[in-house]
């Protein structure tokens, strides 16, 4: 194989290599070298000759161990492992001081080197398609990192606080994952987060916020009920509501929901709201101005509702659409989204708010049946 001695960029993906080529380690002045795509099983001792090189790519190969003389390559800022069969990191990895990108996706890694807590540069973490069960704690020693993906992992227990507490410099987390099996529990933020596509780094911060012990039901309900309060003229905050609810039934929750669109012709409807007011045990407010100046929903229905919350531990969910004045009587409910009106946000940061109230409806739900 024909390599100058003198490249500093050398591209021999998808050439069906099973090693390296020796020519390779004769390039004193590598800077970069793309691997991938090939079926290489070893990355050999000489690959600590290329001591200038910055940005390795070996993933999508069949390499299932990573020798220690890898971490040799003291100047190396970018490492791509992904898809190869890997069970373990050398614990050498602390001699790459100025790694900056590490992507070790789709491995068998169920745990990560201690002396991970020694790369003070690493900004980009993939450990994406792995098979960790417990969350590995190594990262929150790691106050550089900036991007993180955790999807398709199967995490037992998931510290959400901790995430948005001790990583100050994290501003994208990715853990989307498409296969529903890998949604293991209701309880698991995680869980929630990995419906989210794209950064759902602050829909993990909602879900912190929402993360308080809910009042207890005294009363329980063969089926869970739940009730949305809004203005007609925020008709389209609803229907976004229900689209949520209805996710939450195909999930196989067992529980109803109503809306004053469900009034049946020929019903009294001023009495039919008071009745499934009544007997709901989660009550969505949709708030806004035009809420706020309903005389029928501050003269029957939110009485009604603050009584229920009183006297039957009734769950009420303040769900912001437009900015106003949030009304007094209901600030002693903690807001889905109290400084982030949906009308404002991005059609992501509205996502991210729908995927909280659905997080915070789903465990509600679940200690009612319990």
């Amino acid at each position: 194989m024909n390599i100058p001695k003198k490249a500093s960029k050398i591209d021999l993906s998808n050439k069906g290599l099973t090693e390296i080529p020796a020519e390779v380690f004769e390039c004193k002045n590598l800077r970069k070298l793309n691997l991938s795509h090939n079926n290489i099983k070893v990355l050999p001792k000489e690959i600590g000759k290329l001591k200038f090189l910055k940005n390795l790519d070996v993933s999508y190969n069949s390499i299932s161990v990573l020798y220690a003389k890898t971490c040799d390559l003291l100047n190396l800022e970018v490492l791509i492992l992904n898809n190869n069969n890997l069970k373990k990191l050398p614990e050498q990895i602390d001699k790459l001081r100025k790694i900056e990108t590490l992507s070790i996706a789709a491995n068998q890694l169920e745990t990560l080197p201690e002396m991970i807590i020694s790369l003070r540069q690493l900004k980009n973490l993939d450990i994406s398609k792995n098979k960790f069960v417990q969350f590995p704690v190594e990262l929150f020693s790691i106050n550089t990192l900036e991007k993180l993906w955790l999807g398709k992992n199967v995490f037992n227990e998931f510290p959400s606080k901790d995430i948005v507490e001790q990583l100050p410099s994290l501003k994208y987390l990715y853990c989307f994952s498409s296969s529903s099996d890998s949604i293991n529990s209701v309880h698991n933020d995680y869980a929630v987060l990995q419906q989210k596509k794209g950064n759902c780094l602050e829909a993990l911060k909602l879900i912190c916020r929402q993360d308080v012990p809910s009042s207890p039901i005294k009363i329980k309900l063969n089926k869970p009920h739940v009730f949305i309060s809004y203005s007609h003229k925020d008709k389209a905050y609803k229907d976004e509501v229900e689209v949520c609810l209805k996710g939450i039934k195909y999930l196989k929750y067992d529980f109803t929901f109503w809306s004053d669109t469900d009034i049946e012709l020929g019903e009294v409807w001023k009495q039919k709201i008071i009745d499934e007011l009544s007997k709901s045990g989660i009550v969505i407010n949709i708030i806004s101005r035009d809420y706020l100046a309903s005389d029928f929903i501050q003269k029957i229905e939110l009485p009604l509702l603050l009584k229920r919350a009183k006297q039957d531990g009734t769950l009420i969910l303040n769900l912001l659409a437009r900015r106003c004045v949030f009304p007094e009587s209901l600030s002693q409910f903690q807001a889905v989204n109290y400084d982030s009106p949906i009308e404002g946000e991005s059609k992501d940061g509205q996502d991210s708010i729908y995927l909280v109230l659905t997080q915070r409806i789903i465990k509600e739900i679940t200690n009612m049946k319990e």
